[in-house]
């Protein structure tokens, strides 16, 4: 397909409002709405580039694409983390790095908590959305296969998605925002787009002033439009009212194009550049963002505690991803090849284990005794699984626990006298408890 530098201003556009966002930048609190612009992008890209036939290729090719600087960022995370965290949080990353390891970010964190929540260490979250970016790839042959048969499956298929997203918004806004199923609806979006309002992804019928118009109006939605991502109502909350006008925008602006005076301009040159290096500077901004602004027991924290750190964080994301784009996303050939893509998984499993043993040496024996208090016990504490399974079939599904208590009891003799005791996870059952006590 032609190249085109107005997908290279949206990249950028997106990426910048997403890095902002992270930042805590003030007016910026929906930035994460740049990732939706992204779906829609890829959704657009996958459209042109599959090849009928060509599965394999196909594979190959968004593997030599992707996986070299994703492998880089997350090894680095590992690595890194294993020298500046205690072990507590150290833990969530090998967790992570795991289940990046399997492309599956976004379900591992949909397993934890809301992308909202700040109370886990997660300088892999957003990972989540290469995910959901990865499984969908996985798909287009199939979806492609579907095209073919039925000129009727793919606008089931979208509206099904984005049907099911809107309910679930209302239920489990955790579960629309994680899981590919329930965003394939943007990725459709933009292949529809490719296929049906492009001429084979050049603009057919060009209209930039409307595009330009469309770009502005899509910055001021993420800088006015009140989104709450955890708020159970699908025009405020999200994946909702806003991630559907950022879709839309975003396909219209594919259709129409931008003006070539402002692709020439300093700005406009400015958000290719960013475009360009979006990849590489989405990979690696958050990890640095969260371990450099790292404190013990405190979760992911994005805020700078000054503009001398800010600065500092930005210069130290703008180095890694020089990096990461000038060595790992543009000249590394060896993962054109399956074996390049089973060694980088092997890697970063391996990484994952090693990394304990390296991240504990640095404490001392009384020092590795009051962190393992974190998980003493265990099996006396009621455990999100436990609460997951008392939860009716439809809560299981969506994951979203509800419950405040449950019971950790065994099967007590009728005969001998008993003790009911409730409490927190301080709390032991009464047979635990010396006999004067019973």
């Amino acid at each position: 397909m032609q190249h085109r530098q107005d997908i290279q201003i949206m990249r950028g556009v997106a990426v910048l409002l997403v890095v902002l966002f992270h930042l805590n930048t003030p007016g910026l609190a929906s930035g994460f709405l740049g990732v939706d612009v992204f779906f829609v992008i890829s959704g657009f890209l996958m459209a042109l580039l599959y090849q009928r036939g060509r599965v394999m290729d196909f594979y190959r090719r968004r593997a030599a694409r992707l996986l070299p600087a994703y492998f880089f960022v997350v090894a680095s995370t590992i690595l890194a983390s294993a020298w500046l965290t205690l072990p507590t949080e150290h833990a969530q990353v090998v967790e992570q790095g795991l289940f990046s390891a399997a492309f599956s970010s976004n379900i591992g964190f949909w397993n934890q908590n809301s992308y909202f929540s700040k109370a886990e260490f997660n300088p892999l979250l957003h990972l989540w959305s290469l995910g959901v970016e990865i499984q969908f790839y996985l798909l287009v042959p199939l979806l492609a296969w579907l095209h073919a048969r039925s000129r009727f499956a793919l606008p089931v298929l979208f509206v099904g998605s984005l049907l099911g997203c809107l309910a679930l918004v209302a239920v489990s806004p955790k579960t629309a925002f994680f899981l590919m199923p329930f965003r394939i609806w943007q990725f459709l979006l933009g292949a529809a787009v490719a296929h049906h309002l492009t001429a084979q992804g050049a603009v057919r019928s060009p209209h930039p002033i409307l595009g330009f118009s469309i770009l502005v109006a899509v910055i001021a939605l993420v800088t006015l439009f009140p989104v709450n991502g955890q708020l159970n109502d699908p025009l405020l909350g999200h994946p909702g009212g806003a991630a559907i006008m950022v879709t839309v925008a975003t396909g219209v602006i594919l259709t129409c194009g931008l003006p070539e005076r402002f692709q020439r301009s300093i700005v406009g040159e400015a958000l290719q550049r960013l475009g360009n290096w979006s990849y590489s500077i989405y990979l690696v901004h958050f990890p640095v963002i969260v371990l450099c602004l790292y404190q013990p027991f405190s979760g992911t924290l994005l805020s700078p505690g000054s503009g001398v750190q800010a600065l500092l964080v930005m210069a130290l994301i703008a180095l890694l991803a020089t990096v990461s784009y000038s060595i790992f996303e543009r000249r590394v050939g060896w993962m054109k090849h399956t074996g390049g893509a089973i060694g980088g998984i092997i890697v970063i499993i391996a990484l994952s284990l090693i990394s304990v043993p390296i991240n504990r040496s640095q404490f001392t024996e009384q020092q590795r005794n009051v962190f393992a208090a974190l998980e003493d016990r265990d099996a006396f504490r009621c455990g999100e699984l436990l609460r997951f399974l008392q939860q009716p079939v439809l809560m299981r599904f969506l994951h979203d626990t509800k419950l405040l208590s449950c019971e950790l009891t065994e099967n007590q003799p009728t005969s001998a006298p008993v003790l009911l005791l409730v409490g927190d996870s301080h709390a032991a059952r009464a047979r635990r408890w010396p006999p004067a006590c019973r």
